[in-house]
């Protein structure tokens, strides 16, 4: 049962207490609401600090894939480059085989031909001249490649060093110098 005053109270301030009530329920709800929202607002803004983070992270694993697949490529292309080289080397090589292997068949024949023996017995000189100019031939052809420069089939150098200059010791020319028989070395490149 409602006591009297409480009763003659809400009669007379009723609808005043109703508008009270609604005006507080207003204002429970949209505190409430601004709470949910300011909470949501600030999960966003978290949710999207996260995601800069992941794209700064991805973009920046993204470059050093890119720089890394930049230098592959060079070296790869350097490696071509290298393999072209060498294939070139050997096909030079390859060459020089097939000419040495000429020689050789050509000097074999040469000495199939002719009776060595009989002709050092008739003429010592003509032969030990023959062979001290094939040796001393065959000792610059030696030091050409040793040294790693380009000769002629005689032996004699081809190009001057970078500065232009020549050894002096061989005359100026890179040539081997031998004395008027071909017995003797004067000077070596």
């Amino acid at each position: 049962m409602i006591p009297p005053q409480l009763a003659l109270f809400a009669a007379k301030h009723g609808k005043k207490l109703v508008v009270a009530g609604l005006i507080l329920a207003a204002i429970l709800i949209v505190t409430l609401s601004v709470k949910m929202a300011l909470k949501y607002h600030e999960g966003v803004v978290e949710e999207n600090a996260t995601l800069r983070e992941q794209i700064s992270t991805t973009q920046l694993a993204i470059e050093v894939e890119q720089t890394r697949n930049t230098a592959q490529a060079g070296a790869i292309q350097k490696w071509k480059e290298a393999h072209a080289q060498v294939q070139l080397k050997l096909a030079e090589q390859k060459q020089v085989q097939l000419e040495a292997r000429a020689e050789t068949e050509k000097l074999n024949e040469t000495f199939r031909e002719h009776d060595l023996t009989r002709l050092a017995a008739a003429k010592p000189a003509l032969i030990e001249r023959a062979i001290n100019r094939g040796t001393a031939r065959i000792h610059r052809l030696l030091v050409c490649a040793s040294a790693g420069r380009e000769c002629d089939d005689s032996g004699h150098r081809i190009a001057s060093g970078e500065d232009g200059s020549t050894d002096s010791a061989s005359g100026g020319d890179g040539r081997l110098q031998v004395d008027g028989d071909g017995t003797g070395v004067l000077a070596r490149p």
